[in-house]
């Protein structure tokens, strides 16, 4: 999945945004999991948002890989992650003094954002 949305989706067991998935210039927000990764569990996330998820273990991810993100706990493999809180302007947009801003691997940036507009 590539420059998407994932909010407000639940599961019962684990994985409430994403499951098994390769997730690219994505936002997980406000996803929820009975179990584990309220966010993502079992995938690869690159240059994404993973923040304000809930689980009753590992809230934002669990069992997954990720890279040039913004999440908390920081993972302890992967580069270029931060936990800074994201300061998002709305479910899909950071705001002008967000610390996600080009914090992420322009290899992973390329085609249109979620609004359409050239990365």
């Amino acid at each position: 999945m590539n420059n998407s949305l994932l909010n407000a989706n639940s599961a019962v067991w684990q994985g409430g945004g994403a499951s098994g998935c390769i997730l690219n210039n994505c936002t997980l927000t406000a996803n929820s999991a009975a179990y584990l990764g309220g966010g993502a569990n079992g995938g690869t996330l690159n240059n994404c948002i993973v923040y304000y998820n809930s689980a009753l273990n590992a809230a934002n991810y669990s069992n997954s890989s990720l890279n040039y993100s913004c999440t908390t706990p920081l993972p302890p493999d992967g580069v270029g992650n931060i936990s800074a809180e994201p300061q998002l302007a709305s479910a899909s947009h950071l705001s002008v003094g967000s610390p996600c801003r080009r914090a992420g691997s322009a290899a992973k940036a390329g085609g249109l954002d979620i609004d359409g507009e050239i990365w």
